[in-house]
């Protein structure tokens, strides 16, 4: 049987969700808490792979099991055995042809700016970046909507993969002292939202014209390419099926 989960995440003490041998990694201690809990290993699945100190608000994943699973009972048991700053927030069982990757219809990742120093109960969340003109970073996001070729953007492009993608939305909202940038596309390539940001801040900023992000993903070259933007303002917020 197989079952759908969502599951929040504080990212700050881990090396990213991918299981690896360098640190502790998301990924691997959900199997160990999966493990203590039923006794079986069990593979998960995610519906992508954040970065070290990038959070989710609900990161969606799948997993097999041989049995019917008690909801309240297996939610609590699993939130009673990980660490606080990884909780499972629902499942649900699915057809066991459902794949929490291949079958995403859109993600959905905020990036949070922080234009004043943040203070020490919310630096792990916002990236502190004092804009010179916030209002050209909210110009110049629009050129990334639509379907493009997003190879600049990525210093590992995926062998043999497309980095052709498709950004269905990019809003940004002021609220207070803060940027909250709204990213929803079909997919994203390793580290291209924060190489999005960081080449946005450098327009802010005066340091590059508005009219680079057209040239990058013309010239699908990082040769001009911007500073990739701190890890700690992006989470995954939404991933849509």
């Amino acid at each position: 049987m197989r079952y759908l989960a969502y599951v929040s995440y504080d990212g700050s003490n881990y090396r990213g969700f991918a299981r690896t041998p360098q640190a502790i990694s998301i990924e691997e201690t959900i199997e160990d808490a999966l493990e203590k809990l039923t006794s079986l290993k069990i593979k998960i699945t995610a519906a992508g792979r954040t970065d070290a100190k990038v959070h989710a608000v609900a990161q969606a994943l799948h997993f097999d099991v041989g049995f019917v699973v008690k909801t309240t009972s297996f939610l609590s048991g699993i939130n009673k055995i990980l660490p606080l700053d990884i909780r499972f927030n629902s499942l649900q069982l699915v057809s066991d042809n459902f794949h929490a990757r291949f079958n995403v219809k859109s993600k959905e990742y905020h990036y949070t700016i922080s234009l004043t120093p943040p203070s020490v109960f919310h630096s792990r969340y916002v990236s502190y970046y004092p804009l010179v003109n916030p209002e050209l970073l909210i110009q110049a996001s629009q050129d990334f909507l639509g379907t493009h070729d997003f190879y600049a953007f990525t210093p590992t492009p995926p062998a043999g993969k497309p980095t052709i993608k498709t950004i269905y939305r990019l809003e940004v909202k002021r609220e207070n002292n803060y940027l909250i940038l709204i990213f929803e596309g079909n997919g994203f390539l390793k580290y291209s939202i924060r190489n999005m940001v960081g080449t946005l801040i450098d327009i802010a900023n005066g340091k590059k014209e508005p009219s680079i992000i057209k040239t990058l993903l013309a010239s699908k070259t990082r040769q001009h390419a911007s500073k990739t933007a701190a890890p700690q303002g992006l989470c995954l917020f939404r991933v849509n099926y």
